[in-house]
This record gives C-alpha cells, structure tokens and sequence, in this order.
C-alpha cells in the first residue's frame, strides 16, 4: 500500500508511520477493528449483513482498478482518464471521493498498470441506502463487530470527512425523491416546502421545485448533494442574499441515530439534534436520510457577470480594478444579491451576481458603483446582464450547462471568513495580501460574498448551529490551488504546504483569531484551530449533544466535532482508537475550563 502523508505539516511524525503496522492496534480493545484482525468479521456474518439489507451491500473496489493488473481494461481505463475530474465520475461510486488528495494514491488510474491497487482510505463494503431500516442495521453491525463508519452521499469532499480505511460505508446517494409541499403548515412555518432524499443533488432539486413554481436554496454546484455536508455545513447558495444560508431554511430533519433510532429533528422535537444538524457539519450526529426544506414562489430573477482581461493592463491597475470591487461588495451585498468571483491567472471573472426578484434595470443599478469606477480605468470589460423567468433559468445560465454544470475537481482548498468591518477598515490591506499571494504563487482566490445577518425579512426558520461569524462577514474565501491528478505525490505535497504555509498565513494576517472559517471549504491542516475556526462559540454545546447522541463516537471525521476523543486522527488508514483514560480526561478538562 502506498502510504502517503494526509498532512504535510506534520511529515516528519507520518513519514516514521510507514513501519507501524495495523496489527499493533489490533489487541486494543479501544480500537476499531481492521481487515486481517482476528476480530474483523468472516464472510458468512458479511453475507447474514447483506441478507438482512436485501442484498445492498456492495464490496468496494476503487474506480481505477481498472488502470491496473490483474483486472486492467484499456478501454474503460482510457475513459476513467478522461472522465477523471468530473464529479459525476465519483457520484456513481459508493466509496470514492471527489479529492485526489484523500484517495491518496493507493488505485490511481495515472500511476502504471503493474502498481498493486488497493483500497487505501476506502470503506471496505458500502450499503446502498434505501430506507432508514438499511442504515440501522447497519450502525447495528458495525457497533457489534467494532467496525469503523463512514458515509458518503456525492462525495464532494474536501476535508476527508466520507473515507476511512477499514469500515463500513453508508451511502445514502439514491435516496432520491423529491415531494413539493404547497401547504405546509407547522408553528414554525405555514406555506410551500420542498422533501428531499438525502441523494437529491442541486440540479434535480432546483428542476424538482420548478416544476412546482417553486425555488430552493441550494449550491452554486449542480451536483452537490443538498442533504449532506452541504445543508449540514450551512450551506452557502446563489440565494443566501434573499433567504440566507441553507441552513436557515431546514424545517425538518429525517435522521437514523447512533442507536439506530430513526427520528424526526424540527425546531420543537429533538430540538437539540435539529440545532445541531443545521451547521455543524456532516457525519457527526446521525445519518440523514431526507430533509424538507422552506420553499419559496418562483418568479424572476435578476443576473450578471463580468470579465476584463489581465492582459489589456498594467498589474496596478489590475489590482486597482479589483480594489474597486471590494469596495462596492457591502452595498451588492446590501441590495440583497450573492457574487461569485475570482482572481484567476488571466482575467477577473465575476462568475454571477444572484439577486431574486430583480430587472435588468435594478441589476445594472446594483453594480453602478463598480462599473462607474471601471469606466475611469478605461478598462475593456465585458458585462452581461440578465432578468431570467425563473430560478432554473437563472441557474442554467451561470452555472450550467444543465445538468450537472461545469465545475471539476482537483483542488486542495483553505479558506476564511472575511468580517465586514475588516474590509470596510482597510481594503487595501486585503487586496495587498490577495496581491502577493496570486502573483507569487499559483494559487486562485476565489469568493463568494453575501449578507446572510438576521434580518426580519431574512430569518432563519429556528435558531440554528450556523458558524455565527457568517452573520458578520461581507464574503468567504476560496484559497485554491489546481492541479492536474498525474502529477507526482512530491507535487502535491508541495501544493499542499504553499496552500497552508503561505497563503492561509497571510490571509490569518488580516483577521481576528476567532474570524471563522466555512468547514466544508477550509484546510484540513492541524494547524487550524478548527474548534474556534469551524465552530466558534457554538462549540461547546455541540460537544454535548455530540456526547448524549453518540457516547461510543460511532460517527466520527476529521475535525468533527469531538473526534479528538479518538486517536490517531491523522492516520486515516490506521484504526481509530479512544485515546487513553488520562489523555482524554485532560482534552476534557481544557475544553471545560
């Protein structure tokens, strides 16, 4: 197996793992169990699982197997090569994630043919989900044979939260129905709602309330899962600057528990698991299965994007333009809009500026202050602008093609949440840090910048676990870096280290400490102090119900809340084990303090 670091920060400690074997954790009691432990279950209890389930349990074999001896196919494995970073590549797939980073090498389809595959970071088997009674038993089994839990939906992972090397996979993917609600009527919210599997991707939930006269909010990615790490993260949306992050749209959570208990999470029963559940992060609380979500009339919706090209200017005045722009995002913001935008290599690109409900007219009123400032640059930009029937049109449009849109993987990802009083303070400042870091290094900075604070007109359905300094940033970064899969394990390191070591120190240089990041698009890094970056004040609470909920930590994923109650985190293909009775008493003493 080609054991290769999960964090560059800490190489020294991981490349002195390569001579630990699995077997020393196998005696510990306090460990899940792996593949060739006398503990791990024989095939006549694996095939009693299947039986139980209705022969939904899939023995996971990684994509690129088929680049590799002995079951190597030139054909299929020409194809996996060039279908390699679109994401409906591995949504298909029980097991594999959307990060080159995570699949860490072990079947890789660029690597030569003779290189042994194997399953890595991988769940040995996978359940393909169909109902709450498959993901209990399930639980059941892994709980009784000490088997580690992962589950995956899309896998559009950054963070390494849907493998684990050794257990179990719950993969909720094709629970994919879809219910409009045109009357739904509970004290919290009387009017339309969208159900939705936990399987339901962007693309099929925004057609499915269209159909409907009905818009949802959701990613600006069509293929992301709605139900999974996104609406649990928060979940930012080209409509959080109408309705506000996903997460204060959920009115009910269908929820399969540690326990195997399925339940219903709404802001009076299970009120806890419910307030937990709407920000805090995937595969910790429970395994969704569905959500309902508020719903909201369609109509039209107001667009733009714009372009100018690095090429037809000086690089001041290229920073100057962009300096403009992070001047006019408070009052875009303020008017209720959500932009999408990069500095890339070539050009400035405003992917898409949202607003719901708004004309041409209104539109390019919006962005009269930056364009107006463009115009003294004489700068050659190309602006488009749109009133579309619908939401779907709006979507296709930005962010299609339909349907599953444009996007690819292939990248590694930090990023941070900027407060509006820091960019108002000193946006020089910002754009000098921007600056050196995209004209020094390869990296993209992207963004997307939204006001998702409580206002009347854009109220959360209940109080929930959202990261609370989102209700105070003027927009979140995407620190990228792009690479292609073939390069070498060296390459990727080295990515990896500039990503961390350079650009999130800089950006950390601009913010207070307890800025807050978002934790679905943020490095895995320890050295981020996720606890305060991922969770903030709301962390200790969440400690909590994560302890009642699940006291055995059945679910468990890199920087979830209380997964340094297991060890070794960093060593994703070894077994996790409960950290010793002394070790972990004091953690718990620190947090309590």
């Amino acid at each position: 197996m080609v054991l290769q670091l999960v964090l560059v920060a800490l190489a020294t400690t991981l490349l002195s793992a390569d001579t630990v074997s699995a077997g020393q954790y196998a005696n510990n009691t306090d460990c899940r169990v792996l593949p060739g432990d006398a503990a791990w279950p024989a095939k006549s209890q694996w095939d009693t699982l299947n039986s139980t389930i209705e022969g939904r349990l899939i023995a996971s074999v990684p994509l690129g197997a088929v680049c590799h001896d002995p079951t190597y196919d030139e054909e299929k494995c020409k194809y996996l090569r060039e279908n390699w970073q679109l994401p409906i590549t591995y949504e298909e797939d029980p097991a594999t994630p959307m990060s080159y980073w995570f699949q860490n090498s072990t079947c890789d389809p660029w690597t030569d043919r003779s290189t042994p595959c194997e399953l890595g970071h991988l769940a040995v088997y996978a359940i393909n989900v169909s109902q709450p009674a498959d993901v209990s038993a399930g639980l059941a089994f892994a709980h009784k044979h000490k088997i580690r839990v992962s589950i995956k939906n899309t896998g559009h992972d950054f963070n390494g939260k849907s493998v684990g090397q050794g257990s179990l996979g719950i993969w909720t993917h094709n629970i994919n129905s879809i219910q409009p609600i045109n009357n739904y009527s509970q004290p919290w919210h009387k009017g339309p709602a969208m159900k939705l599997g936990a399987g339901v991707r962007g693309y099929e939930a925004y057609k499915g309330a269209h159909d409907a006269g009905l818009r949802v909010v959701g990613g600006d990615c069509a293929t992301v899962g709605i139900a999974g790490g996104f609406l649990q993260g928060g979940g930012h949306s080209p409509l959080s600057g109408a309705y506000g992050m996903a997460s204060d749209n959920v009115l009910e959570w269908e929820v399969v528990l540690a326990n195997g208990t399925f339940v219903k999470a709404t802001p009076e029963h299970n009120e806890d698991l419910y307030w937990a559940l709407a920000g805090a992060g995937p595969s910790t609380f429970g395994v969704v299965t569905a959500v309902t979500l508020r719903a909201f009339p369609d109509g039209p919706v107001g667009g733009a994007s714009l372009i100018f090209d690095r090429s037809q200017m000086s690089n001041d005045t290229f920073w100057k333009a962009f300096t403009y722009f992070q001047e006019a995002l408070p009052g875009i913001n303020a008017g209720g809009a959500q932009s999408a935008f990069a500095t890339l290599p070539l050009q400035f690109y405003l992917q898409a500026v949202t607003r719901p409900d708004y004309t041409k007219d209104q539109m390019r009123d919006l962005l009269s202050e930056f364009t107006t400032k463009l115009d003294t640059l004489n700068i050659d930009y190309n602006l488009t602008i749109t009133s579309l029937p619908t939401y779907l049109d709006h979507f296709v449009t930005y962010f299609g093609p339909a349907p599953w849109g444009a996007y690819v993987i292939g990248e590694l990802m930090t990023g941070r949440l900027i407060p509006l009083e820091v960019s108002q303070a000193d946006p020089a400042k910002i754009i000098a840090a921007y600056r050196e870091i995209t004209d020094t290094t390869q990296i993209i900075i992207g963004s997307t910048a939204q006001d998702v604070s409580i206002k009347p007109l854009r109220k959360p359905v209940a109080p929930n676990s959202v990261m609370p300094s989102w209700r105070t940033a003027v927009n979140t970064l995407l620190v990228q870096s792009y690479y292609n899969s073939s390069i070498s394990w060296a390459q990727k390191q080295h990515l990896q280290d500039q990503l961390v070591g350079f650009a999130q120190k800089r950006i950390d240089e601009l913010v207070p400490e307890d800025t807050g990041t978002h934790l679905n698009e943020a490095s895995f890094s320890p050295l981020i102090d996720w606890k305060t970056q991922f969770y903030g004040a709301n962390y200790p609470r969440l400690l909590d119900i994560k302890r009642r909920l699940d006291p055995e930590n059945i679910f468990w994923a890199v920087t979830a809340v209380g997964s340094d109650a297991l060890e070794p985190p960093v060593y994703l293909w070894y077994a996790l084990c409960r950290k010793t009775l002394t070790s972990f008493l004091a953690a718990r003493s620190r947090e309590e303090l």
